[in-house]
This record gives structure tokens, sequence and C-alpha cells, in this order.
């Protein structure tokens, strides 16, 4: 049997107590045969023996089946959250709330299973609800909103939260726009006038070649200006449970205007610790290159989801 060595040492926590215990089983057979052999091994006691074939019973194997089986979710969670791709908040509030939901499932467990479990759960909640700030839950609530990914697994009270929370946070925007920003002067009569008489030239000119001005080839440049709950509304029409992050909002930045704005905000905090390297490039580089963040050209992937995509997302969750 070919398997990675025993681990005999951690430095570190999160899936170290599951990789001990994972490769401990992996060795099982190997094991049981120096427990019921212990004859085998040179220099070895006559108590030392006894003790020995009494170490490791089925039960025992039980135990650190079940541990194994309640610590494995937790294992897939550390790769989503870690690596050279970090990913954003909305991502981070899903793996939370699929933890939290294995840790609340009683059906089909054992009893140790249901024991684990519940204690997993007090500190789970302690951590990440009972002393996580108001904001950043609502944080990742809105950025879970703005993602096609983790949208279609909001449920319908929390999809209400984080658009009351959306309007509020528009609202505030525009008032501090609206106080800073002078606001224009209507055109006055005389300039309306010039306007009229250029366009009775062009007409005058088009009649004089020949041609005659189409009322249906004109573009009208006056598109509306869709409020924040026609823009939801639309939002909601148009995100599919398959719509790839960075395709959507670059599809409809022009649209939803208000809402790409907030994007721009809220999907590029990331979810874990980073890289001093990468938290430099991500805040800094709109600013290096003289744009302006809430620009619509920047709008893109490495500012929105900076070395994390959605395609990472489908590879990791299997969808």
């Amino acid at each position: 049997m070919k398997s990675p060595e025993l681990v005999l040492d951690f430095i570190v926590r999160w899936k170290s107590t599951y990789t001990m215990v994972k490769r401990f089983i992996d060795y099982r057979e190997i094991i049981n045969n120096i427990i019921t052999s212990p004859h085998l091994i040179t220099g070895l006691r006559k108590d030392q023996r006894n003790k020995l074939k009494t170490y490791f019973s089925h039960e025992k194997w039980d135990y650190l089946n079940t541990l194994k089986r309640v610590l494995e979710p937790f294992v897939y969670a550390t790769e989503m959250l870690s690596g050279r791709n970090y990913p954003t908040m909305a991502l981070g509030r899903f793996v939370l709330n699929s933890l939290k939901h294995f840790l609340l499932t009683d059906l089909n467990t054992t009893e140790l299973d249901a024991v684990l479990k519940r204690c997993l759960c007090t500190k789970f909640t302690y951590y990440f609800e009972t002393i996580l700030p108001t904001k950043q839950q609502e944080l990742a609530l809105v950025a879970s909103y703005f993602h096609p990914f983790t949208y279609k697994y909001l449920k319908d009270d929390e999809k209400r939260e984080a658009e009351k929370l959306i309007c509020a946070d528009i609202q505030r925007e525009k008032a501090v726009c609206t106080s800073e920003t002078p606001q224009p002067s209507p055109p006055s009569v005389q300039s309306q006038a010039t306007t009229k008489k250029e366009n009775s030239q062009i007409d005058k000119f088009l009649f004089t070649c020949g041609l005659l001005m189409d009322s249906t080839a004109v573009m009208n440049t006056d598109k509306k200006i869709l409020s924040v709950r026609e823009e939801l509304a639309n939002y909601v029409s148009r995100v599919k449970p398959d719509s790839k992050f960075e395709t959507f909002w670059s599809e409809n930045k022009h649209d939803l205007k208000c809402l790409a704005s907030l994007v721009r905000r809220y999907n590029v905090i990331l979810a874990t610790s980073v890289a001093s390297e990468i938290t430099v490039m991500v805040n800094s580089y709109p600013w290096s290159c003289g744009g302006n963040w809430n620009s619509d050209d920047n709008l893109n992937d490495d500012h929105i989801t900076p070395n994390y995509t959605s395609e990472h997302i489908d590879e990791r969750t299997g969808n």
C-alpha cells in the first residue's frame, strides 16, 4: 500500500487535525497488524505487549471515522478560501452558510456525529455571527446579492434585506453627490434658438440635396434614467444561475449604472487574509494608472475579483 507518510507534528491548524486522522485511518490495516501481533516487535516487554493489544478497539476506530466525517466539509471550505486565488466576500458568505447548514443537519447521523456537530456549531456561531460586526455581515450579504452564483442561494428574506441595504446606500451616495456637485444651469433662450436654427439649416441642406430626414432614423439619445428599484427589478429579471460574474456585469454595467457602482465597491472585498502585495495591487492600481475607480472602464475582472473568477467558484463547488 502506497500512502502519504504519517503526520507527526503540526505548526498550524486549519485542516491539520483532519489530515492526521485521515492518514492514521489509511494505515489502519498496518496498525491493526501491529496491535494484534505485538510479538513481532522486538524489544517489547510483556506488559507493553498486553497494553498494545487493548490500545485500539473497533469502537475507537469508529470514533476516528466519525471525527474524519465531521471535519471533511471544513477541509473543502479551507481549500476554497485559501490559496493563490483569493475569494471575495460573496463566496466567503456562501461557504460559511453551507458549513452552518451541515452543522445543523442531524438526519442519518450517529449520536457522536450530533455531539461533535453541536460543539462545532457553538464555536462557529460565536466567531462567525455573535462577534462578527454587523457592517461586515451587511457587506457580505450585498456582495452575495450581486454575484450570479451566490444570488441563487439567497433566501427571499435575505434578498429583500439586501435590496433594502442597496437602496439606502445609493440614497446616501446621491445625497453626498447632490450636496457637493453644483447644479447645471438650464439652457438659455438664446442657446435654444441657436440649436433650432442649426437644425433648420441642416434640414434645408438635406432638402436641397434631395435627402429627406427619416424620423425613424433619428436616434433618441435621451435614454430613460432608471430608479434604484427599477434597476433592481431589471437585475432580478436578467441574472441567471449560470451567469458568469465578470461577463454579466460587463454586459449590464451601462443599463444598471447605480448597481454597477456598488459592485465596484462591494465585490472587491476579500473574504480572507491576503498577501500584502495583492492588497497593494488591488487598492492602488486604479489610482496609479490615473484612472477613476468608479468609471465604467474599471468594471472588469481584475478590479472586481482579483485573481478569482467565477470559473474558480465553479471548479471548487462542482457547479
